[in-house]
């Protein structure tokens, strides 16, 4: 008697919802069981970060370094800009400090993390490259580019004085994982999205920008230092980018209390809601638009 072939492995992954939530939970073993393909990836990335250039692998130190100059220099110098009550203005450069270092991180894992499945499309095609990692490299290097940044900052800013060392430095390992949470679980929404549609990739840009001004990147949600802000005071704090960036504060700019930022375990704990439901939130966009994402690219 004859029968029926089996045509199961030309039909594409089914996008009901019991199917969905069965591959966001077994993300984490997928990405396991490719580790090594993630730690060549990432290698390379880090890599092609500073191919070419004479100051080499020392360009990631080397940047938060100048930064640490030029902030400092600017506003508590040539600009003498302070935090209320503060003395001098070295609270305010390393508010702007911190804010743009993490600000810039989360952007690049937003930007790269979108066009990575387009970018990233023949490795998918000829070797079954799980799409859960090509926007996780990115995300992963960005992040501890940053990491590395915030080493540079803690050192030399206790060495001057401009950011008196304190133990809250402790628990940078733990804001950098609750920072690639949020950033990956980001970049795996935009990667979906970006793959079926590529008007994402266009508007990215000023979305992003029109995000940063309406975090306290270089400003701050006080209405002592910007009246009238009181009525937008509920929808700032409700960002998870405020909460991000109040980690950051909170574990950098510990040494200076003139700095506004909640106490560190109640910045880290509001984090952890936002950094972990990102997370979900972006595998299940990846899950449900997986179908489409594969036929696109």
């Amino acid at each position: 008697m004859a029968t029926t072939p089996d045509l199961t492995w030309i039909q594409p992954p089914s996008t009901g919802l019991c199917s969905v939530l069965r591959r966001v939970s077994r993300a984490p073993s997928r990405i396991w069981h490719a580790r090594d393909l993630l730690f060549t990836g990432l290698a390379r990335d880090l890599r092609g970060r500073v191919a070419g250039t004479v100051l080499g692998p020392l360009w990631p130190f080397a940047q938060p370094a100048m930064l640490l100059v030029v902030y400092g220099f600017l506003f508590t110098t040539l600009l003498s800009m302070k935090l209320p009550g503060a003395s001098d203005g070295a609270g305010w450069s390393a508010y702007l400090l911190v804010g743009t270092l993490a600000w810039s991180s989360l952007a690049e894992c937003a930007t790269r993390g979108a066009s990575s499945l387009l970018e990233g499309r023949e490795l998918v095609r000829k070797l079954a490259y799980p799409i859960e990692l090509l926007p996780l490299v990115p995300s992963l290097s960005s992040t501890l580019l940053l990491g590395s940044g915030a080493v540079v900052v803690i050192v030399l800013g206790g060495l001057s004085g401009y950011l008196p060392w304190n133990l809250a430095a402790l628990a940078l390992p733990v804001v950098m994982l609750l920072h690639l949470g949020l950033a990956l679980g980001l970049a795996w929404s935009l990667a979906g999205l970006n793959a079926g549609l590529r008007d994402v990739g266009q508007i990215l840009p000023l979305l992003l920008t029109a995000l940063m001004l309406a975090t306290p990147v270089f400003w701050v949600a006080s209405p002592e230092v910007i009246p009238g802000i009181e009525p937008w005071l509920p929808y700032v704090e409700a960002s998870p980018f405020t909460h991000l960036l109040d980690a950051w504060r909170s574990v950098l700019c510990a040494g200076r209390p003139e700095v506004p930022c909640p106490p560190l375990g109640e910045a880290l704990a509001s984090l952890v809601p936002y950094s972990l439901g990102a997370l979900v939130l972006g595998r299940i966009v990846l899950a449900r638009l997986e179908p489409l994402i594969l036929d696109e690219i």
